[in-house]
């Protein structure tokens, strides 16, 4: 076993039932085969349908495979792999036991990863720009499109996957697109005609997501099987209580009373201000204050102009009530009046969470899990780890509520500490996937609710004892695959819950929902500043009217 670079690491070789060897690499917490499947047989032994005649390539419903080209050339062929239409795919039969064909989940988790940590070509962290890391060093075609697969390809295979542009078949059965596409089959169906791809070309820079008809043919990665979910715990001290994964108050989907588009209530607040918006937040002296990828801007009349305070990338921002204002980016700001800003932390990884623990103490909290405190405007900082948490990325939401610090992460990891951040332990978590919303109703500190994936769904959970312990309590019929969302409300009867671009309300305590389309936007935050509340879109800020 070797480093490949940072998070990424080579285990072993697998097997095919041909006997073709492939390599590994870990990207997250995936395990993905680094070359394109070759198998000419199931995994039962039963031989895949070879089928090199472009008449007859695109007829039936049977599994058939070919080669680029139709060679016979066999570097060629473990070079690029085969060509399978969706049919082989669909089988269950293609992969070797404990492994699958990449899912669109597999997709989504790669991208998702990939993005937070800095594997766009622009270094933002946000937004799908991100396919020259998953492109080879070699055999693309040059390009000059900015941030490209092939405009530089020593910059490219930064993520390690190695992806070679081994094109398509069509209908036809004609051969295109060798080095200027790189596509792979996922196994779920468009409809009763077409499935889903994930690929890119040499001229983008993002990966797709297209659905071709069945009968087309593209290559296969292979994912590695997650292990079964066991019940464990993690303790630093001895206050942590056992893992349940199965409480649950209400497993139904909830059906929504009202419907409509969120520009109906919300008005648009982006005039004069560009780039990505990541954070909406409060400072002292009531302005409104936004974290992008442009830098931070601040308002002093609602929203209706802007000023660039801060023009670093900033991804969130927090107004301590003694140690003065602070900004994390890919570094951490101090300011005493929001106008002047001074770096006190260089060369981290982004900082995800900055929260004062009580007065006189800040943490911030960054991705990979680095915990930063500061007792003294951030002149000084003492480091520390959270333990672990790993993820994608490791620390995703932080709360901090009457003495106690929450951190999210992935894989339905939370942890807790009540001593200022010196020791952790492990709350028991409902789901087993990525908690992206925190929220504490003011006047109840015990109450604390959290929004999670499970299942490509948005799930809400609560606690009733500051963050100990969890039970699921509503499912929503809307998607939360990113790690992405955010809870704010006046009271534990009235709180907006935010997924992609979706925003649910209730005024009675759950009992029942409003659900707002953001007209395709990606919510990333919402907050309230004096008497308004705010929404912040990837391209978009919204006062509520």
């Amino acid at each position: 076993m070797f480093c490949f670079g940072q998070g990424l690491v080579y285990p072993e070789y697998i097997n095919d039932i041909d006997g073709n060897s492939y390599t590994t690499i870990t990207i997250g917490n995936q395990v993905w085969t680094v070359e394109n499947l070759r198998t000419t047989k199931y995994n039962d032994g039963t031989p895949i349908t070879k089928n090199p005649l472009a008449e007859t390539w695109a007829t039936g419903t049977e599994g058939k495979y070919c080669y680029f080209y139709n060679v016979s050339d066999l570097e060629f062929i473990k070079r690029y792999g085969a060509l399978y239409n969706w049919y082989a795919v669909n089988s269950n039969k293609l992969a070797p036991k404990g492994w699958h064909v990449s899912t669109d989940e597999d997709w989504y988790t790669l991208q998702d990863y990939l993005i937070e940590n800095g594997y766009n070509y622009d270094d933002e962290i946000i937004d799908n720009r991100m396919a020259r890391s998953l492109a080879a060093k070699s055999e693309w075609t040059s390009h000059t499109n900015a941030g490209s697969v092939g405009e530089n390809l020593d910059l490219n295979n930064q993520s390690g996957l190695s992806a070679l542009p081994g094109g398509y078949r069509d209908l036809s059965g004609m051969f295109k697109g060798l080095k200027t596409l790189a596509a792979w089959w996922t196994p779920l169906e468009h409809n009763a005609t077409d499935a889903y791809t994930r690929g890119f070309t040499n001229d983008g820079n993002g990966l797709a997501r297209i659905n071709f008809q069945k009968n087309f043919g593209f290559s296969v990665r292979l994912v590695r099987d997650k292990p079964a979910t066991t019940t464990t715990t993690v303790s630093n001290t001895s206050s942590s209580a056992p893992i349940n994964t199965s409480a649950a108050t209400n497993t139904a989907e909830i059906t929504f009373a009202n419907t409509g588009d969120i520009s109906t209530n919300w008005t648009d607040c982006n005039e004069n201000i560009d780039g990505y918006f990541y954070s909406v937040n409060s400072g002292p002296d009531g302005a409104v204050y936004v974290a992008g990828s442009k830098g931070l801007f601040k308002s002093g009349n609602r929203g209706s102009s802007w000023r660039n305070v801060l023009p670093e990338i900033i991804t969130t921002f927090k107004a301590s009530t003694s140690q003065g204002l602070f900004a994390g980016g890919k570094s951490l700001y101090h300011s005493v009046d929001g106008e002047q800003w001074t770096l006190v932390l260089n060369g981290h990884s982004f900082i995800e969470g900055i929260v004062e623990v009580y007065s006189g103490k800040v943490l911030a909290i960054a991705q990979d899990g680095t915990i930063y405190t500061t007792t003294d405007n951030g002149q000084n900082w003492k480091t520390g780890n959270l333990p672990g948490l790993t993820g994608n990325p490791a620390a995703q939401k932080v709360l901090s509520v009457s003495g106690a610090i929450l951190v999210s992460g992935e894989k339905g990891i939370l942890l807790r500490s009540t001593d200022g951040g010196e020791t952790w332990s492990k709350s028991n978590f409902p789901g087993t996937q990525s908690i992206i919303g925190l929220w504490s109703p003011p006047g109840a500190p015990s109450t604390i609710y959290s929004i999670y994936n499970s299942n490509d769904k948005g799930c809400l959970a609560r606690s009733n004892d500051g963050g100990v312990t969890w039970s699921h309590w509503l499912t929503f019929p809307v998607s939360s695959m990113f790690s992405n969302g955010g809870i704010w409300g006046t009271s534990s009867n009235d709180f907006y819950l935010m997924f992609l671009g979706e925003l649910l309300h209730t005024r009675n305590g759950g009992a029942s929902w409003d659900k707002f389309t953001s007209n395709g936007a990606f919510n990333l935050d919402i907050n309230a500043v004096g008497t308004d509340i705010y929404l912040v879109g990837l391209n978009s800020i919204r006062r509520l009217r």
